[in-house]
This record gives structure tokens, C-alpha cells and sequence, in this order.
């Protein structure tokens, strides 16, 4: 699928837009880390500046797909099945 088109009228339930950000969301922070990464190949002038940047980038995109989360899971279809699964999980560990 094209990340740019967003036009699949049978993709546009709330979830399904939330399902369809995570790939778009983990780019983000490989954007990101690779940006701090090549802070590195700078001179020491720049190379702070560049990687607080890329490291911005991965922190931003990480809250980003916290929330991402958290809206697949209230907006998932089968939502009660994935409340007793963690309720299954939480009883055993």
C-alpha cells in the first residue's frame, strides 16, 4: 500500500487509521536515529546539535505511537477480547 494515499474509502474507520499509522510512525524513528547517527560523521560543532535533533525525532515519534497504541486498542473491534487477554495475562504474571 502507498503510505501517501490515504484514499481507500474502506481503510478510513477510525481504526483502520490508527492501524495504518504504525508503519509511517517506525519510520519516523529510524529517520530519527539514523539523523543521530550520522551526527557522528560531523564536526563537533554541528554533530550535538544534529544528533539532539534525531534523537527529538525519535522521542517525539515513540509518544506519537504510544497514543497510536492506545487508540488501536479503545477503537479494536474486538476490544473485549483483547481486555480479557491482558486481564488472562496480568492474573498470570
Amino acid at each position: 500500500m502507498d503510505t501517501n494515499d490515504i484514499s481507500d474509502a474502506g481503510r478510513q474507520t477510525p481504526f483502520h487509521i490508527a492501524s495504518d499509522m504504525e508503519d509511517d510512525v517506525q519510520s519516523l524513528i529510524d529517520y530519527g536515529r539514523v539523523i543521530a547517527r550520522l551526527a557522528d560523521t560531523l564536526t563537533d560543532d554541528d554533530s550535538g546539535m544534529i544528533a539532539r535533533l534525531g534523537w527529538q525525532v525519535v522521542s517525539l515519534a515513540k509518544a506519537v505511537e504510544h497514543r497510536r497504541g492506545l487508540l488501536f486498542r479503545v477503537l479494536h473491534p474486538n476490544r473485549a477480547e483483547l481486555d480479557a487477554e491482558a486481564k488472562a495475562q496480568s492474573d498470570i504474571g
